[in-house]
């Protein structure tokens, strides 16, 4: 849950989103970073 909450702070616009929103946010974008590797 902190890897989440360190996203938030370095993407500011994600701060004002819901949680759920974020946290799938977030884990798309892990899924993306590991498709790409």
């Amino acid at each position: 849950m902190a890897q989440i909450i360190n996203e938030i702070y370095k993407r500011p616009y994600l701060s004002n989103l819901d949680p759920d929103v974020v946290k799938s946010t977030f884990e798309h974008d892990c899924e993306v970073q590991k498709q790409s590797h």
